[in-house]
């Protein structure tokens, strides 16, 4: 299935609505997410994953990110905690969910691997 765009960065404002940051093209890697994603700031995203499984043949699944920085004040990680559910079950066609608390948590090797097991 072919998305509107390659991902979506998403916050939830002080007055706790959810809005769009930043939107990345079609052809934007995982790799250019995580330079975008803020050191003491939760943030969730929706990341159009292209890959090619272990038989070789392109797939795309969608990941839901929850990205939740141990340096993040609680107060701020209780809100995101809480909109979570609710939020991800309005975006259609979630693939895989992913917790991050650091940059170690984004590996891109581990996400690959769970894409492919996610299609066998």
């Amino acid at each position: 299935m072919q998305h509107a765009h390659g991902a979506i960065i998403y916050n939830i404002t002080p007055s706790e609505i959810i809005s769009i940051v930043q939107t990345l093209p079609h052809d934007s890697t995982y790799q250019d997410i995580l330079p975008l994603l803020p050191p003491d700031e939760p943030r969730f995203i929706a990341y159009d994953a292209h890959f090619k499984n272990d038989e070789g043949h392109d797939r795309n699944k969608l990941v839901f990110i929850h990205w939740s920085p141990e340096t993040c004040p609680v107060p701020r990680k209780m809100i995101y905690a809480t909109c979570k559910e609710n939020f991800k079950r309005k975006l259609s066609g979630i693939n895989i969910n992913l917790q991050a608390v650091d940059m170690g948590d984004l590996d891109y090797d581990d996400l690959l691997n769970t894409l492919k097991r996610s299609t066998s």
